[in-house]
């Protein structure tokens, strides 16, 4: 097992860049089932899950990250920004969790094969808080209903706050990873104080958090988030890797779901019903204990 954290220093903030699964096709009917990660689905019980593919694809995902390769053969990628990524970086492996297809140079699926993503591809070297900002009005003038955001910075900044809470309530539901920093603090945009907002923590195969997660209070959800394969560097690869950003996807993609089921609700609702297929659990963090949500 190994973690990936990026560290880019920037002018205004150090940014951490977290790290995310996995499905496969039926007709009409798709199912929450992996050849790769099934153990972690079935540890959130959602396994089982059914829905309509086609009012899935009908569903916008958005991806907020650097070293997206929108040229991979797994994938099917929509890339709004400017920059272009050559190769297969951390944000390639967080998209291929959610939508990627198996190709003739790998067989990795992604939770909802073939799933269109609007991803906007971030320069490392320009990894501001005025680039994310960019970004997200950029997803949300493309029209998607759910942005999935893996990178993290012990900076509050008013701006970005502000971006988030307004494309909140233009109805765009936000899953942030809450980092990997092992330490309870609070990192951003994560820990944003704002319903429809929903921050992600990294659980183990026992159901205790991970060593490496971020620890706080305005951690929404608990997603399992080790040893969770993906494709890797290479085209023909997959990897397994280790982080808050495996769990970040998985949640995307539930929560892309309940809109293709639910598609009157509102990130507001979504997180109510989230919190509904939730239960409180005492969680052992590096050696003491925590009352934490987990999606079951």
């Amino acid at each position: 097992m190994f973690t990936f954290r990026y560290k880019i220093i920037t002018t205004l903030a150090t940014i951490w860049i977290s790290f995310f699964l996995f499905s496969r096709e039926y007709s009409d009917t798709h199912y929450f089932s992996s050849v790769y990660n099934s153990e972690l689905l079935e540890m959130m019980n959602i396994n089982k899950e059914s829905f309509e593919i086609e009012k899935i694809k009908k569903v916008k995902i958005g991806i907020l990250d650097t070293g997206i390769n929108a040229h991979h053969p797994n994938l099917n990628i929509v890339n709004l920004s400017n920059y272009s990524e050559q190769t297969n970086g951390h944000g390639t492996s967080v998209s291929a969790v959610i939508g990627a297809n198996p190709s003739s140079v790998n067989s990795f699926s992604g939770l909802i094969p073939n799933m269109p993503l609007y991803t906007y591809n971030i320069d490392p070297s320009h990894l501001l808080s005025t680039e994310l900002i960019n970004g997200i009005e950029k997803l949300v003038q493309s029209g998607v209903k759910v942005i999935n955001i893996t990178l993290t910075s012990h900076i509050y900044n008013a701006d970005l706050y502000k971006c988030i809470n307004n494309s909140i309530k233009q109805g765009v539901t936000f899953v942030v990873s809450a980092g990997n920093t092992s330490k309870e603090e609070f990192l951003y945009p994560a820990s944003f104080d704002i319903k429809g907002l929903l921050s992600v923590g990294s659980l183990d195969n026992q159901f205790n958090i991970s060593n490496f997660s971020t620890v706080n209070e305005r951690i929404k959800f608990y997603v399992p988030g080790e040893n969770v394969r993906s494709v890797g560097p290479e085209l023909n690869t997959i990897r397994e890797f280790s982080g808050t950003s495996v769990a970040a996807p998985i949640l995307t993609s539930l929560v892309a779901a309940i809109i293709s089921k639910h598609p009157t609700y509102n990130p507001s609702d979504i997180e109510d019903y989230l919190n509904d297929m939730s239960y409180s659990y005492y969680a052992l963090w590096k050696g003491s204990y925590r009352t934490i949500k987990i999606i079951r």
